[in-house]
């Protein structure tokens, strides 16, 4: 008989215990993947803030959008809503199996949902796509707590297979919502009840808007078309005329990357201003500190999309 090595003894008895079990799932890397960044862009509140500082004269403050003061809609819904969430009712058709729904964003990384609170469940106007909007607490473990979140899901194929986009839950006045496609050329809006339309707004390089009238509200819902792509950061629903827009929904790994492209251009500046820095983020504030490098005036222009509600910049 051979002599054996406590190591290859233990080696051997290793590989005996670990003969019978399956092979890792070849996702398993991808699912932590997604999981992570479903906590990460869930965590942002879906404003966007950008601030550039110059030294000139005067203090110009642009503002793109102003605040609301809208109140949340009273709606009598059945559970009542958690004080986070929209009580706005659920829209559905009988097209949507909400159990494979639940079943693919577990698929998707979303553990242990709870608190789950259906908005919308159909297929959309003159569409075969269908839809899932609701809001919901998922991934809570040992010292993470819940995340809150808006979580819309759509099926290209009749409702076999979904994929996810998720944020963090709106503001309980938002009036409407708006989630853009994976091929970012169609948003489905959702209105708050007892809205009679919704728009679609794009926020222009030059500081302007753009704005685009949905078909008519079908169900509490309606969707748009574009013939270009939409640019996340930049693409914005709101009611006809609204001091107030929510950012369109988009994939996260979309909506968490980079500067939108409102931001891209450069602040007007006076004979002498210098820029000394910028700044660009959303949901969840930040703090910085700027140091001018001369004497002299500082101006702050500030440009804002989104349901913020107050800017400040102390000088």
């Amino acid at each position: 008989m051979a002599l054996t090595t406590d190591e290859q003894a233990m080696r051997s008895a290793l590989h005996e215990l670990a003969g019978g079990q399956p092979d890792a799932p070849v996702d398993r890397l991808d699912g932590v993947r997604r999981r992570y960044r479903r906590r990460r862009t869930a965590q942002s509140i879906g404003a966007a803030l950008g601030v550039a500082a110059l030294v000139g004269g005067g203090l110009a403050v642009a503002s793109t959008l102003r605040t609301t003061t809208a109140k949340p809609a009273s709606v009598a819904t059945n559970p009542p809503a958690k004080y986070w969430q929209l009580t706005w009712p659920e829209r559905s058709d009988g097209t949507v199996d909400k159990s494979r729904v639940l079943f693919w964003l577990g698929q998707e990384g979303f553990d242990g949902l709870h608190d789950v609170r259906w908005l919308y469940a159909a297929t959309a106007p003159d569409t075969v796509t269908k839809w899932a909007i609701l809001e919901a607490s998922y991934g809570e473990s040992s010292g993470n707590p819940a995340v809150t979140a808006l979580i819309a899901a759509v099926s290209h194929d009749g409702g076999d297979k979904w994929t996810a986009q998720t944020h963090g839950a709106p503001l309980v006045s938002t009036d409407a919502i708006g989630v853009a496609d994976s091929h970012r050329r169609s948003v489905l809006a959702l209105a708050a009840p007892g809205a009679r339309s919704v728009e679609l707004v794009r926020v222009l390089r030059t500081d302007g808007i753009d704005t685009q009238k949905f078909p008519p509200l079908v169900n509490g819902a309606a969707i748009i078309t574009s013939a270009t792509a939409l640019d996340p950061g930049s693409t914005l629903v709101r009611l006809p005329g609204a001091d107030s827009t929510a950012l369109v929904l988009f994939d996260n790994d979309v909506q968490t990357s980079g500067q939108p492209a409102w931001w891209n251009t450069e602040p007007v500046r006076q004979r002498g201003d210098v820029r000394i820095g910028s700044s660009f983020g959303g949901g969840g504030g930040g703090f910085g500190n700027i140091v001018a490098p001369k004497a002299g005036t500082l101006v702050v222009q500030v440009r804002c999309v989104g349901p913020a509600r107050k800017v400040s910049s102390p000088v």
